[in-house]
């Protein structure tokens, strides 16, 4: 089989919003037709983060919202290098062209439960009452674009979302496994 592949520039266009069925949460399993259709990969975009510290606004987490922008280069040139050993149709694209890729034949989508939380500065594991952040799990998984189900395939700490290489190898490993 002969893998197509792709790296676009996103349409530069407001980002579409579409309402979104609730979608089921399926566990240890890829979706049966994920080798017939394509995916597409995000790549993490620069945060906006003030200069300084806005009051009230704890320093770990101000300084995790910061780190952001430092590390993204890095996560990027790892998805990039690591999704070229995808065996099936993909497409490394933006956030903001999801909804136009899915308009063009895209049916999942490679992605993580804490992918927006870093770009916001919010963080899954960030306890405002103790001023701490603490390692949290989560989700590593394939969303359908057409249901929203959710094929969870395992999970990593919440400080790993930047390290695109273990997630993509986690998701390679199962497509062995189950293909």
């Amino acid at each position: 089989m002969q893998r197509r592949f792709a790296l676009s520039k996103p349409p530069k266009t407001t980002t579409q919003v579409r309402v979104m069925p609730r979608g089921e949460i399926i566990k240890k399993k890829l979706p049966a037709d994920l080798p017939q259709t394509k995916l597409l990969f995000i790549t993490y975009e620069a945060a906006e983060v003030p200069s300084q510290r806005p009051k009230g606004m704890n320093p770990m987490q101000y300084g995790a919202h910061k780190d952001h922008n430092s590390v993204i280069g890095e996560a990027n040139t790892q998805l990039q290098e690591t999704a070229a050993q995808y065996p099936y149709a993909y497409r490394i694209t933006t956030d903001d062209s999801i909804a136009y890729y899915q308009d063009h034949g895209y049916k999942y989508l490679f992605f993580n439960s804490s992918f927006y939380t870093f770009i916001a500065g919010e963080y899954i594991g960030y306890n405002p009452n103790r001023g701490t952040l603490y390692p949290e799990s989560v989700d590593a998984y394939i969303r359908d674009l057409t249901t929203n189900d959710k094929y969870v395939f395992n999970f990593v700490g919440e400080r790993d979302t930047y390290k695109y290489r273990v997630m993509v190898e986690m998701l390679l490993k199962k497509i062995a496994k189950q293909f």
